[in-house]
């Protein structure tokens, strides 16, 4: 992690395993991340007189997965301020074909 708006304020580690979407718990005592086995995982943050992270803890596993070569565009997670999580996951691909249904002429079997 690394201050802001002055890139010259600090820099500090969070994990050692890395982790990709980093979203601060609302009232920022708390950062989540999605770690690369697919586990949600939280890291308690002190802010007094020097920034400090804690240990990062496993919250649950996901059903979403990390590839460590490509970042997600978009956080597939959010946290709601009682802590609850909504999860973006994907959906079973299934193996059935679609059925289309094309009727052409279908304005001569209208009445006039």
């Amino acid at each position: 992690m690394q201050s802001f708006p002055d890139p010259n304020g600090g820099k500090w580690q969070i994990t050692a395993q890395g982790g990709i979407e980093p979203k601060w718990r609302h009232d920022g005592r708390e950062l989540y991340y999605l770690a690369f086995d697919g586990k949600l995982m939280a890291v308690p943050v002190t802010v007094d007189s020097a920034f400090h992270a804690g240990t990062p803890t496993v919250l649950f596993q996901t059903p979403l997965s990390v590839n460590r070569g490509i970042t997600p565009r978009d956080r597939r997670y959010d946290v709601a301020p009682d802590g609850r999580f909504l999860l973006a996951t994907p959906v079973a691909s299934t193996t059935q074909t679609p059925v289309v249904t094309v009727v052409v002429n279908w304005t001569s079997s209208m009445s006039r």
